[in-house]
């Protein structure tokens, strides 16, 4: 799998690959992945699930973000023909839905407590990522799973190591997922991912 999915250009370390896989192996029904790139994640995903009992919604720009244009990407380059055609090629197509807009402009298209989980890598500004979260979670039905990417590794203290990068996105999750008791259980972060459960 590992070899497979490092095929598609993306930020999904092989470390997390298998950790993805098994989290997509114990979801049924509608999923959402909020920022797929080229499609790393996505074919992780789809490839733990049981395609018989599984829809993945990808949503994306497919711009990418302010801190990968003109690096990982061209400046105006659209993505989405690339993740098609990486969907395609590992036959995914079929459970797969494309929307191609912003994170909160997609969750207008969502009743409250129809999805089965959700998987958000897009922004990692302090802003962002808190409007993303209050956005998703009502769509979330309770029990389902809130998972983010690049979640730093906290010193021995708990507080931001800055050697890992994504200071605001540390301070977003701490604050709207992990302290939001009154919102969330079962806190839990290993190796750049974190997240919880809808209460």
């Amino acid at each position: 799998l590992i070899e497979d999915v490092s095929q598609v250009h993306g930020f999904l370390c092989n470390y997390q690959i298998p950790i993805i896989w098994d989290l997509a192996s114990r979801i049924i029904g509608t999923f959402v992945e909020v920022g797929v790139f080229k499609g790393k994640t996505s074919w992780t995903i789809l490839s733990g699930a049981d395609l018989n009992r599984f829809k993945l919604i990808c949503v994306d720009p497919f711009y990418g973000s302010p801190e990968n244009r003109g690096v990982d990407i061209a400046e105006g380059e659209c993505t989405r023909p690339e993740f098609e055609f990486n969907i395609r090629n590992a036959g995914f197509e079929n459970n797969v839905e494309i929307l191609q807009m912003t994170s909160v402009e997609a969750t207008n298209l969502y009743s409250d407590n129809s999805l089965d989980g959700a998987f958000i890598d897009v922004l990692h500004d302090y802003d962002n990522l808190t409007a993303d979260i209050k956005a998703w979670y009502p769509k979330l039905k309770p029990g389902a799973p809130m998972i983010f990417h690049d979640y730093p590794q906290p010193k021995e203290n708990g507080e931001h190591d800055p050697t890992t990068g994504f200071p605001d996105l540390f301070r977003a999750l701490n604050e709207h997922v992990r302290d939001a008791t009154d919102k969330f259980d079962g806190w839990g972060y290993v190796a750049g991912l974190a997240g919880s459960y809808k209460r």
